[in-house]
């Protein structure tokens, strides 16, 4: 691996980890992708998925903790002063799993810490996109910002 062309991407969970670790290892990676990311673990509790469903919650609760600080402490809504790498945001406004307000969080984030993220949104598209031509447009994008920040 070529230590200085390092860019870390995920999706879901994924999305989480592409964000943390750029806080946790600031000199390992070149830029970060977080595509349908939770990424203010404290605000899970208040999702429309979760509130009212006791299996939904007993699963959050023993997979993340309850401690609000906690859940603070290791959100990278809560640490994007330290994440100094190129990111790409990439979110469905339909994503009912991880809402867009986890993205519109981070994104604002970001932009507080004077390294505002390059943004996809899809009116239309869910917890992942799944229509052709979004998906297209995607790693069209993607392309585009890896080549840019850790060349082609």
């Amino acid at each position: 691996i070529d230590a200085g062309r390092v860019c870390v991407y995920g999706v879901s969970f994924g999305g989480y980890s592409a964000l943390m670790l750029p806080v946790r290892e600031p000199s390992m990676f070149k830029c970060s992708v977080g595509y349908a990311g939770l990424y203010d673990l404290p605000r899970r509790y208040k999702q429309e998925i979760v509130l009212g469903n006791k299996g939904a919650t007993s699963y959050i609760s023993k997979t993340m903790g309850t401690d609000p600080a906690l859940l603070a402490r290791h959100s990278p809504a809560q640490h994007a002063h330290k994440i100094k790498v190129p990111v790409l945001l990439v979110h469905g406004k339909k994503d009912k799993r991880t809402p867009i307000d986890q993205a519109e969080t981070m994104r604002d984030a970001l932009i507080r810490a004077s390294n505002a993220p390059e943004w996809i949104v899809v009116d239309t598209e869910g917890h992942g996109f799944y229509d052709a031509q979004h998906r297209k447009a995607f790693f069209e994008k993607l392309e585009g910002f890896l080549g840019k920040h850790i060349g082609n």
